[in-house]
Parts: C-alpha cells; structure tokens; sequence
C-alpha cells in the first residue's frame, strides 16, 4: 500500500524551478524539442502520452491562482503558494493513502475550497490532523487521542460534538446521582451512630 505524507515542517530545495518540483521538466523539454523540429526518439519516448501537458498544467495553476510559468523559482513563490503546490502534487500522485498535518494551514478561502473538494473526491484513504472546523465536518470519521488511548468516533466533526457532549452530561448526571447516593449512605450512616450511642447510653 502507497503511502503519501503531507507535513508542516518540510525542506525543499527551492532553487529548482516548479517544473523540477512537480517532475516534469523533462517532458516539457521534449515537447519544446519536437515543438522545434525534432525527431529524435527519445524526446517522443520522453512525451509518452502526455502532449497536452502543459495546458493542462496551465489550467490547474491558473485555477489554483498560482503561476503558469513553470521555470519559475520555488523561492519566489509565498509560503500559502508553495503549500497549495505541495498538495497539487501529492493529490496527482494517486497514493493509497494520504496523511496530512494541517493541510489548510495558510491557505487562503478559495484554496481551502479546493483543498475540501479534492479530500472528498480522492479515490483512496485520507488521514488528516487538523484544527480546522470546516475541514473536519467533511470527515467521515474523528479519531481522539487523549491520555487515555484513541477512540474511534462515527460520522464528522459537528456529530463528534454532540456526542461528547451528551457522553458530559451523561457523566454529569451519573456524578450527581453518585454524590447523592453518598449523601444518603453518610446520613444513614450518622443516624445509625447516633441510635447506637443513645442505646449505650442506656
């Protein structure tokens, strides 16, 4: 099972143009050589199937407001830029399984609107950390991690709320019976004391 990973804290080399970044340098160079009059082979083996690859590449830039030229430096990219390019190529690379830490993180509303939607129509598994509340009512499921373990809830965030919250108030309800029960137990229990004393008075 493929296993793709999406962290915060992440080194890249930003000296190496997008095209490098999103491995596709190579076949955008051969499609300019074939686009300037070359036969050789090894450009077309290079291209493969992929002869609308840079407008396709064009569009999916353009959508996500980020730039289309791709020999561009990833140091002159913002921070939120070259985090949405991050997520662009994770989600193309059609891992089984994707785990993400806060992948909203310094996106701005459209790019969190293409975030959402793309996590909802991945064709594989999605794990994600995240404090982000809009993000986290289109999960399917919450996993809580507190000191006493991990538990598995069903359903989104908004239903995880409702039910820790009927899980206190149930909890809450059981504590005031119990300090009642107590109460009732500690009178018995003086009342008792005192017929005991009384009698040995006597």
């Amino acid at each position: 099972q493929s296993v793709g990973f999406f962290s915060q804290e992440v080194e890249l080399d930003l000296k190496q143009s997008m095209a490098q970044f999103l491995d596709v340098a190579n076949v955008l160079r051969a499609l300019r050589a074939i686009g300037n009059g070359s036969i050789k082979q090894r450009d077309f083996d290079i291209v493969g199937d992929n002869w609308h690859l840079q407008q396709t590449l064009t569009q999916q830039l353009e959508t996500l407001k980020l730039p289309t030229q791709l020999s561009i430096p990833l140091a002159h990219l913002s921070g939120g830029q070259l985090a949405i390019l991050r997520l662009f190529k994770l989600l193309s690379q059609h891992y089984d399984l994707l785990i993400l830490d806060e992948p909203s993180n310094h996106l701005d509303i459209a790019a969190r609107t293409w975030l959402y939607s793309q996590i909802a129509n991945y064709s594989g598994q999605v794990l994600t950390v995240s404090h982000d509340q809009a993000l986290l009512a289109k999960v399917d499921a919450i996993l809580e991690l507190n000191t006493l373990g991990i538990s598995h809830h069903s359903g989104n965030y908004t239903r995880f709320v409702v039910n820790k919250q009927l899980q206190v108030d149930a909890l809450d309800k059981q504590q005031a019976s119990l300090k009642q029960a107590v109460k009732q137990h500690t009178k018995k229990c003086e009342e008792n004391a005192q017929k005991a004393r009384k009698r040995a008075t006597q």
